[in-house]
C-alpha cells in the first residue's frame, strides 16, 4: 500500500511540474544581442586591481590613486558587499534544504527514587533526521531563485564601483577645469605704454582720473571673480575628500602633481587624463553584457520565473521522511542498562485540501512578478543602448567643435598679438586693445569647456559602457554622425 502511494505521488509530480520559464532575449540593434545571466562578463574581470590599472592606463597614476582610495572607503561599496553576503547565506540555506537535515540531542538526569522509579542517573543521545522530498521542484526552484539574486548583488556590487570610479574621474575633471579657468589671466583694462609714459611725464588731474577708475573699477571685479573661482575649487577639493577619506593635503598634492603634468605638455587648455584622447566610433557588442545593470534585470527575470516554480509546488503534496539513531544508559541500584535505538520513519505526506485561494493567488502574484521582470529587462537594455549611443553622440560631437574652437582659440590669440603691437606703436586705442582680451579670454575660456565637455563625455562612455572597453576588440555597435 506505501509503495502505491509513493508511486501515485511520483505520478503526480511528473504530470504536473512544469519547465521553468526562461528569461527573454529583449529587442536590441542588429549589433547587439541581450546577454543571458550565465553569460555576463564582470567589468574589469571582477577584480579591483583591473579597474584601477584602467584609470592608471586611461589618466594616469595619480586619478588611479584617487580613485582606488575612494574604492576603499567608499559606504556604497560597504552596503553593497554586505548585501552579497546576505545573499551568499540566503543561497547556502535555500540549497540546504534538498539534502537531509541531522540535529544531534544530548541529555543527562539525576533523580531521587520516586515509585515507580529507582534512584539513578540517566543519560541519552540521539542524531535526529529529517528530510523533505522534492517531489514537484518547490524546493529546487527555491535554490534557482536564491541563485540568482545572489548574481545580481555581485551585479550591484561591481556597478557600483563602476558608478564611483566614474564619479571621482568627473570630481577630478571639475577642478582641473576650475584651476585651468583660474589661472586664465585678467581683464582688468590696461593704459598702453605710451599713455602710461605720458603720464608719467605730465601727471595731470585728468590724466590721472582717466587711468584711476577703471583701473579700480576692473580689478575689483577680476578679484570677486578670482574668489568666486577659489571657492569653487576648494569646493571640489572637498568633495574628493569627502570620496577618499584622504587629508585635504593628501588630496591637493596628488591635484599638484597632475597639474604639474599638464604644465609640462602641451598648452591645449585642461586635460583631465593629461593624455590625448582617442576617437571611439564603435564599442563591441560585449559592452552590453558586461554592464551590471542589463545582468541584474536579466537575472531577476530567471529569479522571478523561479519563483513562479516555488509557488506552483506548494499546491500540491508534500513528502517528508524522518529517523533517527540514539542511545540510552541507565545507572540505577538495580543496575546498568544500556540501549541503542533507530528508526525510520514516519513517511509523512501532507495533502492540500483548502485555502480560499490562498495557494493560486500566491502563484497569480508570482507570474505578475515575473511579467513585470521581463518588463523591466527590456527597458534596462534600451536603456543600456541609448546611453551607449548619447555618449558617442557627445564624443562625436565634441570632436567636430574641437576644431572650430581650436581655430578660433588661435584666430583670437593673433588679434591680440596684433592689437597689442599697434597699441604699442600708437596706432590702436585702449578701447580696441580691451575688446581684444576679452574676446581672447572668452575663447580660451570656450576651449576649456568644449575640453571639460568632451572629457565628461568621454567618462559617460565609460560608465554606459559597464566599465570600460577593450581598445583591440572588434567592433560591432557604430555611431554614424550625420
Amino acid at each position: 500500500m506505501g509503495a502505491l502511494a509513493v508511486a501515485s505521488l511520483l505520478a503526480l509530480g511528473a504530470c504536473a511540474a512544469r519547465p521553468p520559464v526562461e528569461a527573454p532575449k529583449a529587442a536590441a540593434p542588429a549589433q547587439w544581442g541581450a546577454p543571458l545571466p550565465e553569460e555576463a562578463a564582470w567589468p574589469h574581470e571582477g577584480r579591483l586591481s583591473s579597474l584601477v590599472r584602467w584609470w592608471a592606463a586611461f589618466g594616469g597614476p595619480d586619478l588611479a590613486a584617487l580613485v582606488h582610495a575612494a574604492q576603499e572607503a567608499s559606504p556604497s561599496i560597504s552596503s553593497a558587499a554586505a548585501r552579497r553576503a546576505q545573499a551568499q547565506a540566503e543561497r547556502a540555506a535555500a540549497g540546504s534544504v534538498l539534502v537531509p537535515q541531522a540535529d544531534l540531542a544530548v541529555s543527562a538526569q539525576r533523580r531521587s527514587a520516586s515509585p515507580p522509579f529507582p534512584a539513578g542517573e540517566l543519560a541519552q543521545g540521539g542524531l535526529q533526521l529529517s528530510w523533505e522530498w522534492d517531489v514537484f521542484g518547490g524546493l529546487r526552484a527555491q535554490r534557482q531563485s536564491a541563485q540568482w539574486r545572489l548574481q545580481s548583488a555581485d551585479a550591484a556590487w561591481h556597478d557600483a564601483r563602476v558608478s564611483l570610479a566614474a564619479d571621482v574621474a568627473l570630481q577630478v575633471l571639475s577642478w582641473r577645469h576650475c584651476e585651468a579657468t583660474r589661472r586664465l589671466p585678467s581683464a582688468t583694462p590696461r593704459r598702453p605704454a605710451a599713455v602710461r609714459k605720458r603720464c608719467d611725464v605730465w601727471p595731470t588731474r585728468g590724466c590721472r582720473r582717466r587711468s584711476r577708475r577703471p583701473a579700480e573699477a576692473g580689478a575689483a571685479q577680476s578679484r570677486n571673480r578670482a574668489r568666486v573661482q577659489t571657492q569653487r575649487c576648494d569646493a571640489d577639493v572637498k568633495a574628493l575628500v569627502q570620496y577618499t577619506a584622504w587629508t585635504e593635503p593628501q588630496v591637493r598634492e596628488r591635484l599638484a602633481a597632475m597639474v604639474a603634468v599638464e604644465a609640462a605638455g602641451p598648452e591645449d587648455g585642461v586635460d583631465l587624463l593629461a593624455r590625448p584622447l582617442r576617437h571611439v566610433p564603435a564599442l563591441p557588442a560585449a559592452t552590453l553584457a558586461q554592464r551590471p545593470d542589463v545582468f541584474m534585470a536579466a537575472a531577476a527575470v530567471a529569479a522571478a520565473a523561479a519563483d513562479v516554480g516555488t509557488q506552483e509546488a506548494q499546491r500540491f503534496p508534500r513528502v517528508g521522511l524522518t529517523g533517527s539513531i540514539g542511545r540510552l544508559d541507565s545507572q540505577t541500584a538495580a543496575g546498568r542498562v544500556s540501549l541503542d535505538t533507530w528508526s525510520v520513519g514516519p513517511l509523512s505526506i501532507s495533502l492540500p485540501v483548502f485555502d480560499a485561494g490562498r495557494r493560486a493567488a500566491q502563484v497569480e502574484a508570482a507570474r505578475a512578478r515575473y511579467d513585470d521582470a521581463v518588463r523591466q529587462h527590456a527597458a534596462v537594455v534600451r536603456r543600456a543602448v541609448r546611453e551607449v549611443e548619447d555618449a558617442l553622440l557627445g564624443l562625436d560631437t565634441s570632436a567636430r567643435q574641437a576644431r572650430d574652437a581650436r581655430l578660433a582659440l588661435d584666430s583670437a590669440r593673433s588679434v591680440l598679438n596684433a592689437v597689442r603691437q599697434r597699441q604699442a606703436r600708437g596706432l590702436a586705442s585702449t578701447l580696441q586693445a580691451d575688446e581684444a582680451l576679452r574676446s581672447a579670454l572668452s575663447a580660451e575660456a570656450a576651449w576649456l569647456d568644449l575640453q571639460r565637455s568632451r572629457l565628461a563625455a568621454w567618462v559617460s562612455l565609460y560608465r554606459a559602457a559597464g566599465g570600460g572597453w577593450s581598445p583591440d576588440a572588434q567592433v560591432s555597435l557604430n555611431h554614424s554622425a550625420p
